[in-house]
């Protein structure tokens, strides 16, 4: 049974040119990145749209050590990085939301956007418009949260570090 499960598979596999077979894929053509997915205790994300800023992609990341200080010790944070844009005029910025109670509520940051597309516009040829999709990870050796952000159609990359080892 188990031969050949495993030999449809691969049939399979080759047959569909390749196509993931356990991860979401579209019938024809691409579908860019998945967005609000978050796997916790409640299926609810950060609002996709709110006073006019969007919600694009970005990164999650669980804090269990608080390192954020945007939760406690016994209570730690649910990060949720991410593309604001604009669509009134094309701005795009870095934003993050955040959440203590296992992802049922989610806070915005006071201070975002915590890269703004003026913080950006230097390193990009289109002045900070295309500036996004962050990840965002913790480097315990210097002690600092490290992003990298995509430029769309430019072929490159920026990183970003937190202003203050936490």
């Amino acid at each position: 049974m188990f031969l050949v499960l495993a030999f449809a598979l691969a049939t399979r596999v080759v047959a569909d040119d390749f196509r993931p077979v356990y991860h979401f894929g579209p019938q024809e053509n691409w579908m860019n990145e998945p967005n609000g997915k978050y796997l916790g205790k409640s299926e609810l994300g950060p609002r996709n749209h709110e006073n006019g800023v969007e919600a694009f992609t970005g990164t999650s990341y669980y804090d269990v050590d608080n390192t954020s200080g945007l939760g406690s010790s016994t209570s730690p944070p649910y990060l949720a990085y991410y593309t604001g844009y604009f669509p009134s005029n094309g701005t795009q910025d870095l934003r993050l939301a955040f959440s203590v109670d296992d992802g049922v509520t989610w806070t915005k940051y006071q201070g975002n956007p915590i890269i703004s597309a003026a913080q950006e516009s230097p390193h990009d040829e289109t002045g900070g418009l295309e500036a996004r999709d962050p990840k965002v990870f913790f480097h315990l050796a210097s002690g600092q949260w490290v992003m990298v952000l995509a430029h769309g159609g430019q072929d490159k990359l920026t990183f970003w570090t937190s202003s203050e080892a936490s």
